[in-house]
């Protein structure tokens, strides 16, 4: 294959063009492409597996840390409510928000193993062309 029908099949197998891709098949998606606009395809190929781990951390660290404020930022206000003496019907479901956070780290999980499978199939069926 060349290195536009290996694009082209990463982009079927990744978002698949008549129900769209899940979460993780985007998201992984997403990153190949960053990473061969940044690095060039050929590097891209010959990028060591703990490179990609290292960025999948990071972007994971990232997206952690804003969920976090955000968790700290609605108790804060749930406290500042209750302190006021108003009455509360809704209020945050911790079970909720840690079943949310396994999600999301399973999701990355995930992406990081089709993106690594992805590169795989890549590196197998891609033929250069002299």
């Amino acid at each position: 294959m060349t290195q536009q029908e290996v694009i082209e099949s990463i982009h079927v197998m990744l978002d698949d063009p008549i129900d769209g891709g899940t979460n993780e098949e985007l998201t992984a998606l997403g990153m190949i492409c960053a990473d061969i606009e940044e690095f060039g395809f050929e590097a891209w190929l010959d990028m060591p597996a703990i490179k990609v781990v290292e960025s999948h951390i990071e972007a994971t660290e990232a997206v952690a840390e804003d969920m976090l404020e955000d968790l700290e930022t609605l108790i804060n206000q749930e406290s500042e409510i209750e302190s006021l003496g108003v009455g509360q019907t809704m209020r945050i479901d911790t079970l909720n928000v840690a079943e949310g956070l396994k999600e999301g780290l399973m999701g990355v999980m995930k992406a990081m193993l089709l993106y690594l499978n992805t590169q795989e199939f890549a590196k197998i069926n891609y033929e250069p062309t002299s």
